[in-house]
Parts: C-alpha cells; structure tokens; sequence
C-alpha cells in the first residue's frame, strides 16, 4: 500500500522536473533503474535467508519508485507523436496489447505456479519479466521526442497554478473525478455480493473478474473507434447510462430469467467494455488539453486525478460499509437488498445524476475528416 502511495506523491514532481530536463532522458535513466530493481529481485532468491528478504524488499522499492519518470511523462512524449485523428484508435490497440499480454502472463503464471512451487520457478518468471523490462526500454528509446525541454522559468507551485488555469482543464479533471468517485468501486462490491451474498466459490469470484477483463477487450477496441468517429463526448453519455443501468441490474438480480452466474457475468463483461470505453475517452481529451508548456505535469496531475478518483471510490465504500450506515438488509416490492445492493444504486442514482456534468467536457475531439461520411 505504501509504495504505490509513494509513486503517486512523486508523480507530480518528477512530471515537473522532466519538462525541464527531457522526457527520454529522465525516463530512460527510470527505466534502466527499475530492470535494475526486477533483476535483484530475481536474484534475491538465491541469497542467503539473511539478506534475502532484505534485498527483495529492496528491489521492489527500487523497481516502484524507478517507474515514476516513464508514467510521469509518457503523455507528453506521446502528444506530438500521435496524430488528432487516430488517438482514439492508438489507445484502444495500446490498452488492448498491454490487457492481452497481462492477461497471457497471468495464465502461465497461474499454469506454472502453485503453493508447492519451488524458489527457483518464481525466479525464473521474475528474470523473464527482467528481460521484459530490458526489451521495453529499448523499444521506448525508439520513440522520439519531438518537443525539446525548456529552461525552468517557474517554480513547482507556479508551473502548477498555470496548469490548472488552461482553459477546460480544471473542469475536465473535476468531471473525470466525479465519474471516477461512483464509478471505480463497482467490481468490487459485485466481488463482495458474489462472495457474501451469492455464495459463489473463489474460482467463480475469480471469473466474474476474468469476465470484466474481457468485455475491456471489446471495450477498448470499439471504444477507439467510437471517439475518432464521433467525438468523445457521445461516448461519455452512452458510458454515464452504460454504468447506471449495469449497476442496476445488479442490485435487481433477483429479477434473472435464468442462472445467477450468467446475469453477473453478462454484466461483468458489459461493465468492463463500459470502464475501457470511458478511459480511452478520457485519456484522447486529456491529450487534447495539453498545453504547450508543462505538458509533462498537465498529463501527470489528469492521471493523478483519475487515479485518486478511482481510490477514494473504494475508500468510500469501504467506509460506508464499516460505520453500518446502511441497514444489511431491506426490501423493495418483492425483491430483498443488501447494503451492498445499497451502495450500488446510489452510485448508479449519482453517475446518472453526473450526465449534467457532460457540460464541463469541452469535447475538443470531435469526429475527423477521414471517416466516411464526415466532409
């Protein structure tokens, strides 16, 4: 918990100070450190007990921290690269790539590994993974960085303040909180319902899960398409209803014509094609907001606010949850609630509520020429 608390402190700072000092340069040295980090990590499993705990704590710090320059200003190299009219499409094949190849990995580690697994297998997977870190390195040294740095004029505080005073910026970013706030929590209280409430086993938990992984593969792919043809804000509005209704007919999945397990997983998979939908739709308007100076930090503070929108959303849970705001059970005609059900519809009742917010979306991704019909 606390390294990832950690990164996303740091996040700011280093977007500043990579504006200033190169993207590639600050980036690339991460990089480099964090292969560093993975290696000692493998190794630290044919040391001795001693130091072994030690120098694997030590190599997950260093591989964490060391990240912070790439993701800090990977939006800004990638702005003057990618051009308006495929960015759409550019994130849906990047998201889609990066989910099928966690995906993949996930399954021969789930293949391979198990609880009588010897040291040795973990450390042949984690020097795979240090030769994965080695290879993207390489490859992000191929992208070039078509925007040189510039000369600090501005203090952290200063650079911040001009940020925030971008036209639509502030507004966007306060927008994609909100959505973040009621949105993000969602698959774990379907998680919580199928466990506590459901009955379901581990394995079946595990598969609604699998599930929303591959409603993001259809959303990622249709969602790419549907911004570069129609905008982003069309995606915006069917994601607002797309949410609510989910999140609805979840709590009413005593109304289910048929298995129990094949209503949640149907909305798994929609949920998860909704969630990628929506973040490549943030992620190509984000783009577009970027300003010419301090790009670095513009995209890092978007991210930190889509990120800690998506962390309170399940603090807030977890909170409501705890203090026993809400009665354990209730009902509504003749369908019986729980808490948990509780919590679903208010946020579905509050992402609904948001549609008005669409006004705070300056929608400067519009549909582009080379679409059929667009002239």
């Amino acid at each position: 918990m606390a390294l990832p608390f950690l990164g996303y402190l740091l996040t700011v700072p280093v977007a500043y100070y990579a504006d200033r000092w190169g993207k590639k340069r600050l980036a690339t040295f991460g990089l480099a450190v964090s292969t560093a980090g993975m290696a000692l990590l493998a190794l630290s499993g044919s040391l001795p007990q001693a130091s072994r705990e030690a120098t694997a704590v030590l190599g997950i710090l260093v591989f964490s921290v060391a990240q912070v320059p790439f993701s800090a200003s990977w939006y800004a190299l990638l702005s003057p690269v990618v051009p308006e009219h495929m960015r759409g499409r550019f994130f849906g094949r990047l998201r889609l790539s990066w989910q099928a190849v966690g995906v993949a990995f996930a399954s021969v580690c789930a293949l391979l590994l198990s609880e009588e697994s010897p040291t040795s297998s973990y450390q042949w997977l984690l020097a795979a993974l240090t030769v994965g870190q080695l290879l993207k390195l390489l490859n992000y040294t191929r992208i070039p960085e078509l925007e040189q740095p510039k000369e600090a004029r501005r203090t952290l505080r200063e650079a911040l303040a001009a940020v925030l005073h971008v036209p639509h910026y502030l507004p966007f970013c306060s927008y994609v909180f909100l959505l973040m706030l009621f949105t993000a929590a969602a698959p774990v209280v379907f998680a919580l319902i199928g466990k506590e409430v459901l009955d379901f086993g581990d394995n079946t938990v595990v598969w609604l899960g699998n599930f929303a992984m591959l409603g993001a593969v259809c959303g990622y792919f249709v969602g790419g398409r549907a911004v570069d043809r129609h905008g982003t804000k069309p995606v915006f509005l069917i994601c607002h209803f797309g949410y609510g209704v989910l999140m609805t007919l979840f709590a009413f999945r005593a109304i289910a014509p048929g298995a129990l397990f094949v209503w949640t997983a149907g909305i798994s998979v929609g949920f998860g094609a909704i969630t990628a939908a929506s973040s490549i739709a943030i992620t190509t308007e984000v783009f577009a907001l970027l300003p010419q100076e301090n790009k670095s930090l513009a995209g890092a503070v978007a991210s930190s606010v889509h990120i800690g929108g998506g962390a309170l959303s399940s603090i807030l849970v977890a909170w409501i949850l705890k203090l026993g705001l809400l009665r354990e059970t209730w009902t509504l005609g003749d369908v019986t609630m729980t808490h948990y059900d509780s919590v679903l519809l208010g946020y579905a009742g509050m992402v609904m509520l948001l549609v008005v917010t669409l006004g705070q979306v300056p929608s400067v991704v519009r549909k582009h020429e080379w679409m059929p019909g667009t002239r």
